[in-house]
Parts: structure tokens; C-alpha cells; sequence
């Protein structure tokens, strides 16, 4: 998967042996080898490329995506509702943004593995703050607003 790094990877940002994120990915790595199939949440035509790499390594590597698309096909058994998200939807952060114009919200979503320091963080949001342009951030237990 060239000219990926070891740092582009999640979960890889801090390489210290004691982490538990690290030696979460590095356990995982080291038993997938014993596996009797792997599947991955993409397909052919997006990464050929590494798929086939993978397959050497992996001779039953199988792209089993894109997932979303396969939501018209779940019957109505009240998991259709979840979509392809399993984090709840906010929907008071929709209502609020329902209230302001086309283009005119900043949209700020690190993901699950961002990593930064509390200063980091706080100098982040001064800045949104400070840019007096109205702002969503979301994060995993919801979301926030302002301006």
C-alpha cells in the first residue's frame, strides 16, 4: 500500500509499545494471519491496487462493499432505521441547523481517532469561535454549536 505510511494508519499516531490503541492494531494485525477469510468494507474498483496486495498475504481477502448500498434490501425489522450509522442521530443539531442559510455553517468532524491535546483542542475552538462564522462540531456523544 505504497506510499502509506505507518503514521497514516489509526490508531498508529502514537507508536509507544504501552499504548492500548497501538497494541490494539498490532494484536489484531498478528492474529489476522491465522484467519480463515478476511473481509473489507470496500470494493474492487476504489482500491484494485491494494486488494490485490492484500491477497497475497491473505489469499481469501473479500471486498464486501460499498454496505450502504445493500440498506434497500433489509426487510422492514426496525434495523433499517439505523442506516449505516450506529451512532444515534442528533436531531436537535439538525433543527438548529435547519435555522441558518445555504454555505453559511462551518462543519468540523475529527472522527473517532482524532488525536490532539486538551490545548490543541481549546486553541481549535477559540479559533471557530473567534471566526464569528457559525459553526457545527460534531463529536462522538453529539454535537455542538455556536455563534
Amino acid at each position: 500500500m505504497k506510499p502509506l505510511r505507518l503514521k497514516d494508519y489509526p490508531y498508529t499516531q502514537v507508536i509507544n509499545p504501552n499504548d492500548f490503541g497501538f497494541n490494539f492494531v498490532m494484536q489484531a494485525a498478528e492474529t489476522s494471519v491465522k484467519a480463515h477469510a478476511i473481509a473489507f468494507h470496500t470494493f474492487d474498483a476504489l482500491e484494485q491496487d491494494v486488494l490485490d496486495g492484500l491477497s497475497t498475504i491473505f489469499p481469501r481477502a473479500y471486498s464486501v462493499g460499498p454496505l450502504q448500498l445493500l440498506l434497500n434490501q433489509i426487510q422492514q425489522d426496525g434495523l433499517s432505521s439505523i442506516g449505516y450509522n450506529l451512532w444515534k442521530e442528533d436531531s436537535e443539531c439538525l433543527q438548529w441547523l435547519d435555522t441558518k442559510e445555504p454555505k453559511s455553517v462551518i462543519y468540523v468532524n475529527f472522527g473517532s481517532i482524532a488525536v490532539m491535546t486538551a490545548e490543541q483542542l481549546v486553541e481549535f475552538a477559540m479559533g471557530l469561535a473567534n471566526s464569528e462564522i457559525s459553526f457545527l462540531l460534531k463529536k462522538a456523544s453529539g454535537c455542538t454549536n455556536g455563534v
